[in-house]
């Protein structure tokens, strides 16, 4: 699961986004990335449900890495995301937004 933005010349905002109900194996121990522009945040990001473990390793558990990305995780999500920053909507809202758009 990955959000890569790092262009500073040509940011994109990427709002109202929603990971949910992945499971799964990562080849690579670090297993979610959002990595977002440092000018840009990535914001109203919701992970929701996400089980995702590490292929051929049990016991070894995966990571996460984030930069500027702003949300919230919900459920048991796998591997944890502390690294997500606060959102400025809660997550029903969020949802809301991102059916309410298609």
């Amino acid at each position: 699961m990955q959000i890569y933005h790092q262009d500073k010349t040509n940011a994109v905002q990427i709002s109202d986004v929603l990971f949910a109900g992945s499971q799964g194996t990562s080849s690579s121990k670090l297993a979610i990335i959002l990595a977002c522009s440092e000018s840009v945040a990535c914001t109203n990001i919701v992970v929701k449900d996400i089980d995702l473990v590490l292929s051929g390793s049990k016991g070894k558990e995966t990571t996460s890495y984030c930069l500027n990305a702003h949300g919230v995780a919900e459920g048991q999500v796998i591997p944890k995301v502390p690294c997500l920053q606060p959102a400025s909507k809660n997550s029903f809202e969020i949802e809301k937004a991102i059916h309410h758009s298609k």
